[in-house]
């Protein structure tokens, strides 16, 4: 085993891993090896500089890459935290070797071997996405089939060891034909000759046997048979040979079961018992009859089948073959003597139930009721409905290893499927949580009396108590909404950290997460993920593209703020913006286009882009019906500006000969 240190950053602006602080490159896949010790010394950037994290709460590890939803081969929860500042590292340190892993290992194959490293923070929301890809390579190689109890194989290389629980040393020569491995018992194996070993002697004897059965031939010191000698049979059956003389006007007790024909001789009478029939007196001076029903004591009293130690035992019936009729055991007792008593049915592919009505409770209708547990070891097949009972804390649910993954807890109106979704603790009430539909693991995890929710997506909207008309879609989308109302929320990250969001909409990863004020859009990658604002006060911002409002940056001699606490603004275009973090009415269009001043409109880029006004001839321009004062076209049959003064004495269209 080896113990490897890699060191890793990742760019929370890029939202990569990359090779290094600051840089572009990203991170390539890592090859790493089974039971290695692999300690990740991972640093955070921002800005290009490395940062600290304020008290991260850390979850660490490495899953097949085709299931990020599913458990980790490895993971940890403890990042060690070193030095400060820009000199920040925090190691996470993983075995790369569980029962997970192996068994994961045996179902990919050099193709297929990829894994994903992947880091949590749920304090200051970072999901390291994408992942980092990892190859694991085995401790052992394979061939053929994958192995298992009874295939596949192992390869172990001449005087190469492996390791099952001890290690062992193979031989480094092929050995002989017929030879077979024998161990030393300190872990060297070597090649011997395969002897047969000799006995000595063997022999056989029944304790308790009496007279019913006897042995031959024991014990055998070289070679012979040993051999069992019952008292005597008749028609195929075992008879134990009685001294007593039964006479033909004997009579046998209601319920006796025959064991002896009297003076010794054989039941006769056994020889024409069918197969699976138990003969028994039926009290009368008649050749006792068969019957396929056993009765235990007679009427009013109760009978006794003691097996084993009178404590425990097993009663099988089985059904017969034919037309012999329905075997049926028949137990004299009553409700209140079955506390204890358990009765088990083995069913096969040729059990069948049927009923004409469907069942209607537990008690209503159906072939096969069922108080207690019921476990199905292999497929169910339901062939019409399944119905169960209305959700409450202990029943209408249907759960996956002791979680509940489906319910309608609740008034009404309320769906909730994933591991640990909803809860049953809401107000169950008319005026309660209602109309509610959480998918994914937790989601609506909290909620209390929250109306009209819609989310879907991992861990989505776990915190959401008494918020109404919510609709939130995208891993850790609205992770920390508490009491939102009317907001919509579309994309990993969405609205990550408002808790009592207003009318905003955010689609897009990241986009309005970090905003705390209400009648927010925005669209698109980190669009507008910079403003704040204050929590629950109207601020009419538009974002709409990638990162608008959302990139401090220079665009031709005009620097860029990061859009924070303004107002009634709109950015349309990738990394459309503002000069200040603050500004209000300014309204930027195109990508890259950034807005000076208040009450303003700015259209592409300084020192790059140029409007062009619709083109018209003379002719078109007068032939235009209803212009409107201050209208702009470029005439293409004079070559000037012209506008439409519609405040002159004669309204009429004018060139623009200086501005």
């Amino acid at each position: 085993m080896a113990s490897i240190t890699i060191s890793l950053f990742y760019d929370l602006d890029l939202l990569l891993w990359t090779s290094a602080a600051g840089g572009i490159a990203r991170q390539p896949n890592l090859v790493l090896g089974q039971s290695d010790s692999i300690a990740f010394a991972v640093q955070f950037v921002r800005s290009g500089v490395v940062i600290e994290l304020t008290s991260p709460q850390f979850i660490c590890g490495i899953k097949p890459i085709n299931d990020v939803a599913g458990d980790y081969l490895c993971q940890t929860t403890t990042g060690t935290k070193t030095g400060t500042g820009t000199s920040t590292v925090y190691t996470f340190t993983l075995l790369l070797d569980s029962t997970e892993l192996r068994a994961w290992l045996l179902t990919v194959t050099a193709v297929s071997n990829y894994a994903a490293f992947s880091i949590r923070d749920t304090v200051n929301l970072i999901a390291t996405l994408p992942a980092i890809t990892c190859t694991i390579l085995p401790d052992y190689t394979l061939e053929g089939t994958t192995p298992t109890a009874a295939s596949g194989t192992l390869i172990v290389a001449s005087g190469q060891t492996f390791t099952v629980n001890k290690t062992f040393a193979m031989p480094v020569d092929d050995g002989t034909d017929g030879f077979v491995l024998k161990t030393d018992g300190a872990g060297v194996g070597s090649w011997v000759a395969n002897t047969a070993g000799a006995v000595t002697s063997v022999g056989l004897g029944i304790t308790g046997g009496g007279t019913v059965l006897s042995i031959t031939n024991s014990p055998i010191t070289s070679s012979g048979t040993i051999g069992i000698t019952t008292a005597g049979t008749s028609g195929g059956l075992l008879y134990f040979s009685s001294t007593n003389t039964m006479g033909s006007t004997a009579t046998l007790g209601l319920g006796a079961l025959l064991l002896g024909g009297g003076s010794g001789g054989s039941p006769t009478a056994l020889a024409s018992v069918a197969s699976g029939r138990v003969l028994t007196s039926m009290g009368v001076n008649t050749t006792p009859a068969y019957s396929s029903t056993i009765t235990l004591g007679a009427s009013g009293t109760l009978g006794t089948i003691t097996l084993g130690n009178a404590t425990s035992g097993t009663i099988l019936i089985t059904p017969p073959t034919g037309a012999l009729g329905t075997p049926t055991l028949t137990l004299p007792i009553t409700s209140t003597t079955l506390a204890g008593l358990a009765v088990t049915q083995a069913f096969t592919a040729a059990n069948t139930f049927s009923l004409t009505t469907d069942a209607t409770s537990s008690t209503v209708g159906g072939s096969v009721t069922i108080s207690g547990g019921l476990a199905v070891a292999k497929k169910a097949f339901i062939g019409t409905l399944l119905d169960l009972v209305a959700t409450t804390s202990t029943a209408g649910q249907i759960t996956q290893a002791g979680t509940r993954m489906l319910h309608t807890y609740g008034f009404s109106g309320n769906l909730f499927v994933g591991s640990g979704a909803g809860n049953f603790t809401l107000d169950a009430t008319s005026t309660g949580a209602i109309s509610n539909v959480g998918f994914g693991r937790e989601a609506l995890k909290g909620l209390t009396d929250g109306q009209r929710n819609c989310v879907f997506g991992d861990a989505v909207a776990i915190l959401l108590t008494s918020g109404d008309d919510n609709t939130i879609f995208g891993t850790f989308a609205g992770s920390a909404l508490t009491t939102a109302n009317g907001s919509t929320a579309i994309g990993k990250s969405a609205l990550g950290a408002n808790q009592t969001s207003i009318r905003n909409t955010a689609i897009g990863m990241n986009a309005l997460t970090s905003c705390l004020a209400a009648s927010n859009v925005g669209i698109g990658f980190n669009a507008g993920h910079s403003l704040t604002g204050t929590a629950n006060t109207n601020a009419f911002n538009v974002c709409i593209g990638y990162g608008a409002g959302s990139q401090a940056q220079t665009i031709g001699g005009i620097t860029s703020a990061l859009l924070t606490t303004g107002t009634n603004n709109t950015m349309l275009g990738t990394y459309a913006g503002s000069t200040s973090a603050s500004g209000t009415y300014r309204t930027a269009v195109g990508s890259d286009s950034i807005c000076q001043n208040n009450n303003a409109i700015k259209l592409g880029r300084d020192e790059n882009d140029v409007v062009i006004l619709p083109s018209m001839t003379t002719t078109q321009r007068n032939a235009y019906a209803t212009p409107v004062g201050g209208s702009l076209i470029f005439n293409v049959t004079t070559g000037k500006l012209n506008f439409y003064n519609s405040t002159a004495a004669t309204p009429a269209w004018e060139a623009v000969t200086s501005i």
